[in-house]
């Protein structure tokens, strides 16, 4: 589990954003992993778009309602991860990148900070092997 998600991100910020492949099989280091990123965003006065599978985001959420006001949940976004990566029926970048920035819009008019989160749920391949 990452010990400092408030540290981790602030280093983030500093060099300007970044994308992260996380990998784990442990949910509930996952699951808090999530909760601190969520709730550092919002101390950092982003918004968070969280694109999570329904069970995962039924446990974030869960945690969410204990932690944060009725205001810093209005500025978390969960979206399903099927239907944000799977809305054209398969895994199409140009559609992805479409649903993408047409849910972020009305944030980038505003100019407001936003951070992301995305589950990625990938089958199994011949050509992927996953140690």
């Amino acid at each position: 589990m990452i010990k400092n998600m408030a540290e981790f991100t602030y280093k983030l910020n500093e060099n300007g954003g970044g994308h992260i492949l996380y990998f784990t099989e442990k949910l509930d280091d996952y699951v808090q992993n999530a909760v601190e990123f969520i709730i550092s965003g919002i101390k950092n006065n982003e918004y968070v778009l969280f694109v999570e599978n329904e069970p995962i985001n039924l446990l974030v959420s869960q945690k969410l309602e204990n932690i944060l006001g009725a205001d810093e949940i209005k500025r978390v976004h969960q979206i399903s991860n099927f239907d944000f990566y799977c809305s054209t029926g398969n895994f199409h970048t140009v559609t992805i990148l479409n649903y993408f920035f047409n849910t972020l819009d009305p944030y980038f008019d505003q100019n407001l900070k936003i951070r992301c989160w995305g589950h990625v749920e990938w089958p199994t391949q011949k050509h992927i092997i996953v140690h």
